[in-house]
């Protein structure tokens, strides 16, 4: 039996030490790669993740490459919410001077999400996903302003929401 080997160059929040990094914790980690060809990336409105955006022909885009070893594929394009959000490609990358094939997750015209296209990127850092969860913090905190001037029980449901998420 012919044993296919599945590459995905991961460049947001599933690199090593980001926020979604526990889906591909258990994959093998080739090492840092850079797109063969010329891509952006622009981050959401809410600055929680990043997107590629193919047909922007600005620079090559940075990130860790990964052999699918313990996740399936479409196990990532349920999670990149393929097709609606972002579209799956096989791309060429440079890691360690060697090129491999590999799978990217492009977003798609259709994609009803914001992004901020003031802040062009070749690469998603920590800096950006700090923001993000920051953002994130402070519409936490605002939903539940909003709820309690409304006098509106939602705000303990919310609050309790909250806090037995984070536990």
């Amino acid at each position: 039996m012919i044993e296919v080997k599945i590459y995905l160059f991961a460049y947001g929040s599933m690199k090593k030490g980001f926020k979604n990094h526990y889906r591909l914790e258990n994959d093998n980690l080739i090492g840092e790669a850079t797109t063969k060809e010329k891509y952006n990336m622009y981050p959401a409105a809410s600055f929680n993740y990043p997107y590629g955006i193919e047909n922007d022909k600005t620079w090559q885009l940075r990130g860790e490459l990964y052999e699918l070893t313990s996740t399936d594929i479409e196990e990532i394009d349920i999670f990149e919410g393929a097709p609606d959000y972002y579209y799956r490609k096989e791309i060429e990358v440079l890691c360690d001077d060697k090129k491999y094939k590999c799978f990217i997750y492009f977003r798609t015209s259709t994609n009803p999400t914001g992004m901020d296209t003031d802040v062009p990127l070749n690469a998603w850092t920590k800096e950006f996903e700090f923001v993000g969860i920051k953002n994130e913090d402070f519409l936490d905190a605002l939903r539940i302003a909003l709820l309690k001037k409304n006098k509106n029980d939602s705000a303990d449901r919310f609050i309790s929401y909250l806090k037995n998420d984070n536990e």
